[in-house]
């Protein structure tokens, strides 16, 4: 599996389109695609899903944020594969075997930065809380329990907060 990350500093250069239309083209090419939507403005989520749909079927629970709430241990702790979503019109489009998965953004996705400085002492256990952190999302996509992709695609937001270091950390590319 291949864990290729989408980062530019800057906004509005195309990242989430890339990332949106290369995984779907892959897909189409017969390849198991994951892909991870890391920037708090869910545009890659909502290139997939409408907004009242994202609101009633996967903002509460099945978005990354849970997930990073979960490790900081704000909510129980879940896998990232029990974050996988299908998004049907999506695959229904596709000619070959592939399929085209995503793991959604939330709004408040920002905040992880500040709960994790607020939730954690100064000094040396900030630091270790930050380094369990940023290696997490490696740790979380190879879990055997997550389904086997070919490549797995995440759309970052445009600086370098934790959750964008996260994603470095789990690349293979960038």
């Amino acid at each position: 599996m291949y864990v290729v990350s989408v980062i530019n500093y800057k906004g509005g250069v195309g990242k989430t389109t890339m990332t949106a239309n290369l995984g779907a083209e892959l897909a189409n090419r017969g390849m198991k695609v994951l892909l991870i939507d890391l920037d708090p403005q869910a545009s890659l989520t909502f290139s997939f899903y409408e907004p009242d749909d994202w609101r009633d079927r996967l903002r509460d629970e099945r978005t990354v944020k849970r997930w990073y709430d979960g490790l900081r241990g704000d909510t129980p702790a879940v896998t990232l594969g029990e974050l996988v979503v299908s998004p049907g019109p999506a695959n229904a489009q596709l000619k070959g075997a592939g399929r085209l998965d995503l793991i959604a953004s939330h709004l408040q996705l920002v905040d992880i930065d500040l709960a994790l400085a607020r939730g954690v002492a100064d000094g040396d256990e900030y630091d270790a809380e930050l380094f369990r952190v940023r290696g997490s999302l490696d740790q979380g996509l190879h879990d055997p329990a997550l389904d086997p992709y070919d490549l797995v695609l995440i759309d970052c937001p445009p600086n370098f907060n934790v959750v964008t270091q996260s994603a470095i950390i789990a690349s293979d590319h960038l």
